[in-house]
């Protein structure tokens, strides 16, 4: 039996479609990598600001759409920040817009790079292959 490492991430977009594929297809692909992924789910970045302050200790990866209701993911990522200042280096931006004024914003203020904006429709086994460098650089 193979045994995998336990990955918890915090998926943060408004559309339900959008986030099941996401599960669904990382899933897969992370298991391939040898990790046995459990997934958060937040459909605003206000909900996930409060997610992420419920679970902080337990999350180890998020992935962040940026145009969302109540609060945008810009606006999330700042506050969760405050609750994590290691945030910058284990997040991924999953976008359908390429480059926004948020995703700018993000860059400029170093919530995330180039290198971890992800758009969509997205790459998954890229995607899995960054989560799975991250997660390992982090927890050493």
């Amino acid at each position: 039996m193979i045994r995998r490492k336990r990955i918890n991430i915090l998926i943060v977009d408004d559309a339900d479609y959008s986030i099941q594929l996401t599960c669904d297809c990382l899933h897969e692909v992370l298991s391939d990598l040898g990790f046995n992924a459990k997934f958060y789910k937040a459909t605003n970045g206000l909900e996930a600001v409060e997610k992420y302050r419920e679970l902080n200790e337990k999350i180890d990866f998020v992935i962040m759409d940026m145009i969302m209701p109540k609060m945008n993911g810009y606006e999330a990522l700042l506050e969760i920040r405050k609750l994590d200042d290691s945030i910058p280096s284990k997040v991924a931006v999953l976008s359908a817009h390429v480059i926004t004024k948020n995703i700018k914003d993000a860059i400029n203020e170093h919530l995330i790079t180039e290198e971890n904006n992800f758009p969509k429709p997205c790459d998954f086994e890229k995607l899995a292959s960054y989560i799975k460098e991250t997660v390992s650089a982090t927890s050493k």
